[in-house]
Formats: C-alpha cells, structure tokens, sequence
C-alpha cells in the first residue's frame, strides 16, 4: 500500500503526502512518526536534502552526452590511463553540517563554527590516488585557475616528464574552463583534456576530496583525518 503510493508520487516525496494519500485513498490514519519508522526500518529509506538540477538534466541530448563521456572515461581507464579530475569549490565556514538530531520543539546551533572570508579552493585528484591543492582569498577566475594548472604542470613533470603521453585532464563546463585564454593555454601547455557532459556530477571524483576537507576537517566536532 505505502509502496504503491511512492511510486505514484512525484519527487521529491514528503511525509504529509503520504500521510494525506493514507487517509484519503485507504482510510488509515498513521502518526508522522509510525511513518517515518516503517520508511527507515522497512524500506532503508533516509531524509535527505533534495537537490536542485537543471531543467535540461534529463534532455535525451544530455542524457547521450553523459553515456558517451562514461564510454570514454571507462576506456581511458581500461587503457591503465592517468584521469586527473580538476574542479573548484568554495569553503564558507570552518563548520559545514546543516543537520543534526534534536528534540522536537528544540532549535539546533553550533558556536564552534567560523564564518569565513570568501576562501578558494581547486583542486585535483587523480584515479591513481594523488591530489593536488590550491587555497586563495577570493573568487576563482581563469587567471587563478590558470596558475593553479601551471603549478600542476609542473609538480606533474617534476614526478615524471613524459605524463602527457599516459595522463588525461578532466573538467568540467565551467565558463573558466572554456574561456579562449584557458583553451589557448591547454595548447600551449600541450595538456590532453577531457570534458565532461552536462550534469556529470558522479564522474567528478574531485568533489570526493572537497567534501572530505569540509566535513572532516574542517568540522571541529567530528574525528578528524589523520594518516598513518
């Protein structure tokens, strides 16, 4: 019953849906909490954000688009190939949990957390386990982006000067990416660049690495990382 009325709804599915459906359709009336019990426990279901993509994300165009990026990125690494993924991010605060378990009536907060300044990040990594970083005040730009590709070129041919011959570079469509001064200098660096389709967002292996820094750490309440 409960199953039926889930694949009937449209995403995102809230509970006041379902309890509404429940009561209107079959005439049983649950608590919000007996629901949400049953959708944990007997469905591994989980309250998650939802999150926002663009309209064209499931356009058959960019729907072949990403099945023929992934051919290509899975033949690269078939072929024992280097892909380095690089991408930005920004660090907003030293705390970035937006949830927490609390009880009902009760307001959350934290007072270890610090706003910061606009803080920068690019960063690389690479499907054999290397990363590479960047942090800088302010916003990123292809000027940035561009001396952060220069300081990699070279740390790249200080490991070994024949990469270019194993190496892809990943990126994504960001107009930085795809500025004529970038593409001119991907040509005068000779790099091999990869582009990824519209809304890869699974492929993007260096969203891992930001995701570590912001919740792990930065977050002065969770174990922090550490190397053996």
């Amino acid at each position: 019953m409960i199953t039926g009325l889930i694949r009937e709804c449209q995403a995102p599915l809230q509970l006041p849906y379902l309890l509404e459906a429940l009561k209107t359709k079959h005439g049983v009336q649950l608590s919000a909490t007996l629901l949400t019990r049953y959708l944990k426990r007997e469905l591994g279901m989980s309250y998650r954000r939802i999150g926002i993509v663009g309209k064209h994300y499931d356009d058959h165009k960019n729907l072949l688009k990403r099945q023929l990026a992934a051919a290509e990125y899975i033949r690269l690494l078939k072929s024992q190939r280097e892909v380095i993924n690089v991408d930005e991010s920004i660090i907003r605060s030293t705390d970035q949990r937006t949830r927490g378990w609390v009880k009902q009536g009760k307001r959350i907060f934290t007072s270890k957390a610090v706003r910061l300044p606009q803080i920068s990040m690019i960063g690389a990594i690479s499907s054999k386990g290397k990363t590479f970083y960047a942090i800088n005040q302010g916003k990123n730009n292809s000027l940035t982006f561009s001396l952060f590709m220069l300081n990699l070129i070279q740390e790249l041919d200080s490991l070994d000067p024949g990469w270019r011959k194993t190496t892809t570079i990943l990126l994504d469509n960001a107009s930085i990416h795809r500025a004529k001064s970038t593409k001119a200098n991907f040509e005068a660096f000779g790099l091999p660049i990869m582009f990824l389709a519209p809304y890869s967002f699974k492929m993007a292996a260096v969203e891992k690495l930001f995701s570590f820094v912001k919740n792990r750490d930065l977050n002065p309440l969770v174990v922090r990382a550490y190397s053996k």
